[in-house]
């Protein structure tokens, strides 16, 4: 009879172990949309994805990806957030703004929570009431563009001290424009003149660049936009040409002389955290929106040796990565 207590208490003890480990497990499945607008931020997406992983989330296992870029295309950007909602995914990652406002739209009568990254003003876009407390269905990380605009500015004016006039070519869209006042302060600042285009497409960026005159402007401002950031080929063509400086946000280190801004890569591990806690029951509502945590500085001295020009070793010195 003692035998057999005992059997029957070990076998009670396996089985409440196994259902204690199972719960540390995710045995959910999810469904997760990743909205993208244009290529060059796909580190996002890996960052996003690699954090998810670091997480406990298996690709193929309890985890779908349904990936979509619009490659700038508006029309296409709706129509995948509709897609999304037909195929009633648990939560969307957008990356930028206009893909964050047209998830958070299609998303909305079906209760669908966003989890945006790489957006510089939530609040002037409407993704948010406050920072703290979101209030709808959408959190996620800031790219702190509209902060750095200025430190952008200023380490332009380093790469080349005698610049005057600075080209600067912005899109229509209302809430990047804080960042473009912003730049205006700072150019008034700093001393220099800004050679301002407003633009409403990529298309139209390309010909804004492709139409300034030799010797019109002395550097390129490239804004923390995915609309003018692929405009790459045509700002590039510019560049050379005149053999003009260039500064970006992050992520646009192949193409621009210097880039400071947010690490994409490691803004979207820091979006997979938030996407984490919305998958787990939290409510996106209260869960505060989070500030980009790591910022770099990279110069690209194969650009520089493009344009002609040869970089401070004082600049050299603050980056943070420099490209060979």
């Amino acid at each position: 009879m003692i035998h057999k207590v005992k059997l029957l208490f070990m076998v009670v003890l396996v089985v409440f172990v196994s259902v204690g480990c199972s719960g540390q497990q995710k045995a959910e499945t999810f469904k997760v949309g990743v909205l993208q607008l244009v290529d060059v931020l796909a580190d996002v997406e890996d960052g996003f994805k690699a954090g998810m992983a670091d997480l406990g989330y298996t690709e193929g296992e309890n985890v779908t990806y349904l990936q979509r870029n619009a490659n700038a295309n508006m029309d296409d950007l709706q129509r995948f957030a509709q897609e999304f909602v037909g195929e009633k995914v648990d939560l969307i990652v957008s990356i930028t703004t206009p893909s964050s406002v047209t998830a958070m739209e299609a998303g909305k009568d079906a209760g669908i929570p966003v989890v945006f990254v790489m957006v510089s003003d939530p609040i002037g876009a409407g993704l948010v009431k406050s920072l703290t407390q979101p209030g709808g269905q959408v959190t996620g990380i800031m790219d702190g563009d509209t902060e750095t605009v200025g430190k952008r500015l200023e380490i332009l004016l380093g790469l080349a001290p005698g610049i005057q006039k600075v080209l600067s070519v912005y899109s229509f869209e209302e809430a990047l424009l804080p960042a473009e006042e912003n730049l205006r302060q700072a150019a008034a600042t700093l001393g220099v003149e800004l050679v301002e285009r407003q633009v409403q497409t990529t298309e139209e960026a390309r010909t804004a660049f492709l139409s300034i005159e030799p010797g019109e402007v002395d550097a390129i401002f490239i804004p923390s936009d995915g609309l003018i950031v692929d405009a790459q080929d045509a700002i590039m063509e510019l560049a050379v040409r005149d053999g003009l400086p260039t500064v970006g946000p992050g992520g646009v280190s192949d193409f621009s002389v210097a880039s400071y801004g947010a690490n994409f890569y490691q803004a979207g591990v820091q979006g997979a955290t938030l996407a984490d806690k919305i998958l787990n029951g939290s409510d996106p509502a209260t869960l505060p929106v989070e500030i980009a945590r790591e910022f770099d500085l990279i110069l690209n001295l194969r650009v520089a040796n493009q344009i002609g020009l040869t970089v401070p070793e004082n600049m050299l010195n603050l980056a943070d990565v420099v490209l060979q």
